[in-house]
């Protein structure tokens, strides 16, 4: 009995090797009015760029992560209220952050990236994750532990629970609610809701669905409405098509099973029986096909993601397997040529591009991305050793350090909602978008033990109070240059539609914004697909160009570089580039040559050769 009410009484901050000083310190601390405003923007965080509605061009995303960015600076507002004498917690994930922003920081120095206004966005993305993580471990000391778990569970709960609604929405292209998905054309066949991607979709609903279930089982959720809300979040995992969310719930019944090992009490019991139950509901609408049948019919042809994993098991993996390997061997090509500082930050994709000319990999499997699609790949890529070291270390001693002999619900509810994040970051590159992103600090801030603990003083209030304000600052910035882009970017594509020429005014604003936006990589490559392909000017259109197949190598910039290269009689450089663009586009290449060629009769001269030659090296090709 006594062990009982022991295990009821854990906290998450006993893991926590805090001085017994400080914790009386610590409890002594009023909460204030900033404190709860933290708390809100956690509850703001988990649950509002997750329903937001506009996903649209330029930037698909932007509204989304802004708003995460936002949330996160609110909670971040509860730092401002430490006083002199206070003690501030900086966990070892937020100092791996901030070692990261010093790496990115001296690859821009260092020259080693052509966009420094990417790698300042990754910088600012960097601090606001340390800012995070260290306001939500501080958050903790200030309110109760069960407090500020509940408060993330209820809205990551809602919040799912809705996302799911939108994914019905969406998937039966309910239009008249405005949701602008830009990824429909492409993922009719499966539910993404507002998320836009239909893993990613899987793992926001799979952690709203594991916080339902723990406040269910904690009695804080009836059971009927639970019932209700679960089972349509259940059905809207399997309509995902993701092979991603059977990991994600087997997770749950996983760490329940720890979590019951441990305390061995009605709650833990409850909520294993649970998570056993919402599994067993997941794996019998997955292979019976009941979801397909009862909301699939004729009209959309759904594969689901127990289709997907048992023919990737029946064939000893599919093409996508196939791509994250060759994507993950580029990375380590690329970390061998670079193994202390990475690449540099953003020339994933560029490097990819280069390396594809090389004969060995004349046969590499057609696929180029910006991300390797594992998230130590990736940083050990871009990064080298220094970036990565920055945050593989100490995300493995969250985990080391995890206290899974003495696991608490709420701490075994962190663990679930962790090892979903990790499990889809080794997979896929969630954590490049700011909300996935603040959700998995979120979690690591509250799970977090061990790092350092600094007492206030005036120098150290005015670092927190100028962290705080120039993150506001930053944030208002990015939101104007960003609706100048997207004001031009709409005004563009609508004259388009009408058959209405780049103007040269617009081409004054776009040169105008360049000047002075943090989007002025982005821009380069919207004026490398506007670019008119002629003998004027060809060394400054080469030059920008180059600058844009940096930000990302697309077809329509690299066939512009190949007609100006054999234009200016560099052959064997345009023959470098079209051999490049024959391993990552091999299946667009048709199309490609033909446009080609359809330059080449009107301006007869070096193309010819090298379009037969294209074409000669890709029937040798099996």
């Amino acid at each position: 009995m006594h062990r009982r009410r022991g295990a009821q009484r854990e906290r998450l901050g006993k893991a926590v090797p805090v001085s017994a000083a400080s914790e009386r310190h610590l409890g002594s601390v009023s909460v204030t009015i900033l404190d709860r405003l933290g708390l809100a923007g956690i509850a703001l965080l988990l649950s509002v760029p997750f329903l937001v509605w506009h996903h649209y061009y330029p930037i698909s995303s932007f509204y989304s992560e802004w708003t995460a960015l936002l949330c996160g600076l609110i909670v971040a507002i509860s730092l401002v209220a430490l006083k002199r004498g206070d003690v501030l917690r900086l966990p070892w994930l937020s100092v791996g952050f901030l070692g990261l922003v010093l790496v990115l920081g001296a690859q821009i120095i260092l020259g080693q990236v052509t966009h420094p206004e990417r790698s300042s966005i990754a910088i600012l993305n960097a601090a606001w994750t340390a800012l995070l993580i260290a306001s939500v471990a501080n958050l903790r000391s200030r309110f109760s532990d069960d407090l500020v778990v509940v408060v993330a569970q209820v809205a990551l709960a809602v919040a799912g629970f809705l996302v799911a609604v939108t994914g019905y929405i969406q998937y039966f292209q309910l239009e008249f609610l405005d949701l602008h998905l830009v990824e429909h054309e492409f993922a009719l066949p499966a539910m993404i809701g507002l998320v836009g991607q239909r893993n990613y979709f899987a793992n926001f609903v799979a952690c709203g669905l594991a916080s339902l279930i723990y406040l269910a089982a904690q009695r804080r959720v009836n059971l009927a409405v639970a019932a209700l809300a679960g089972i349509p979040m259940i059905i809207a995992l399997t309509l995902s098509g993701s092979r991603s969310a059977w990991v994600f719930a087997a997770l749950m019944p996983a760490c329940a099973f720890l979590c019951h090992r441990v305390n061995r009490n009605r709650n833990s019991f409850r909520l294993l029986l649970v998570c056993l139950v919402s599994f067993g509901l997941l794996v019998l609408a997955g292979l019976s096909g009941a979801a397909f049948d009862l909301f699939g019919g004729e009209r959309l042809a759904a594969v689901s993601g127990a289709a997907r994993l048992v023919e990737s098991l029946a064939t000893g993996g599919g093409y996508s397997e196939l791509v994250r390997g060759m994507l993950a061997y580029y990375a380590w090509l690329q970390f061998l040529s670079a193994p202390l500082a990475g690449v540099g930050f953003g020339q994933y994709a560029w490097n990819i591009f280069e390396m594809s000319a090389r004969p060995e990999l004349s046969m590499a499997p057609s696929i180029i991305d910006r991300h390797a699609h594992n998230l130590l790949m990736q940083l050990l890529a871009e990064t080298g050793i220094l970036g990565a070291s920055c945050i593989v270390l100490p995300l493995a001693a969250w985990f080391v350090r995890f206290p899974y002999a003495r696991v608490s619900i709420a701490q075994s509810w962190l663990l679930a909602l962790a090892l979903i994040q990790l499990a889809q970051a080794m997979v896929e590159f969630p954590h490049w978008y700011a909300h996935l992103l603040g959700l998995f600090a979120v979690v690591l801030g509250m799970g977090a033990s061990g790092g350092l603990t600094l007492s206030i003083n005036a120098l150290r209030k005015m670092v927190v109070v100028a962290a705080v304000v120039t993150g506001f600052v930053a944030a208002g910035s990015a939101f104007k240059d960003y609706r100048d882009l997207e004001t031009w970017y709409l005004e563009v594509e609508a004259g388009e539609r009408s058959g209405k020429p780049l103007s040269g005014a617009q081409l004054e604003r776009l040169r105008a914004m360049h000047a002075v936006s943090i989007y002025a990589p982005l821009m380069e490559l919207l004026a490398a697909e506007l670019l008119l392909v002629n003998d004027e000017d060809i060394d400054a259109k080469l030059a920008l160009i180059e600058r844009a197949m940096r930000v990302y190598p697309t077809p329509g910039a690299a066939k512009r570089r190949v007609v100006l290269l054999a234009i200016s009689g560099r052959s064997e450089e345009a023959w470098r580039v079209l051999r490049s663009m024959m391993v990552v586009y091999r299946s667009r290449m048709p199309g490609i040559l033909g446009d080609l060629e359809a330059y080449d009769r009107l301006h007869p001269g070096p193309l010819r050769g090298l379009v037969e030659r294209a074409r000669a090296e890709l029937r040798r090709q099996p």
